[in-house]
């Protein structure tokens, strides 16, 4: 079996290798080529051959995704899952937290859906893309709203102006280090910045 190696480092030659295969997929070469340069392509090779490559961005605690192709005839052979799993390791003991990506095209969130990313919440971006995100840092988990928060959590609608007592959409207990207003674990949640949010402390 031939040996599959995956690199973060590639060269030039590596480059010109993907140019030949992923032009024809209608790639964004502008994209690939400044991941290049900006050391953030990260690719597979079988055989000595470049076969799948990721680009990505660092922003902020997470890291969009921004392409990631496999030659069509090398397709399902775990060469993506592969390449985001050491993508992930890279990142793991970092203050990066997660992957976010949208899907283009859209039959793709099948394989991400199929290695752990989940959906963003309606309406989070732009409605003709369908935006996915994977969280691999230590974080405390945002969950549907429920009536047993508990006095200290943070509450989250999914509108600007909330109704009159509409209840929250999704809540996230708040907890704090000994004597300090400093959160064990910090929240990270995947919304549009003009949602509302209620803090409520000590009840």
């Amino acid at each position: 079996m031939e040996r599959i190696t995956i690199e973060f480092n590639p060269t030039i030659y590596d480059l010109e290798e993907i140019k030949e295969w992923a032009l024809c997929l209608g790639s964004s070469w502008s994209c690939i080529n400044q991941a290049y340069l900006q050391k953030k392509l990260i690719i597979t090779k079988y055989g000595n051959k470049t076969v799948s490559f990721l680009a990505y961005k660092e922003e902020e605690v997470i890291i969009f995704i921004s392409l990631a192709q496999t030659k069509p005839e090398l397709r399902n052979k775990g060469f993506m899952k592969k390449m985001v799993y050491s993508l992930l390791q890279h990142y793991q003991k970092t203050n990066y937290k997660a992957f976010y990506l949208y899907c283009s095209p859209e039959e793709s969130q099948y394989f991400w859906k199929k290695i752990g990313f989940q959906y963003c919440p309606e309406g989070y971006g732009d409605n003709n893309f369908i935006y996915m995100f994977k969280i691999f840092g230590n974080v405390e988990q945002v969950i549907d709203f429920n009536s047993e928060s508990t006095e200290d959590s943070i509450l989250i609608w999914d509108w600007s102006y909330p109704k009159l007592k509409e209840p929250a959409k999704w809540t996230c207990d708040l907890n704090f280090k000994d004597q300090s207003d400093e959160l064990i674990k910090p929240i990270l949640f995947f919304g549009r910045p003009d949602w509302q949010i209620k803090i409520i402390r000590n009840g």
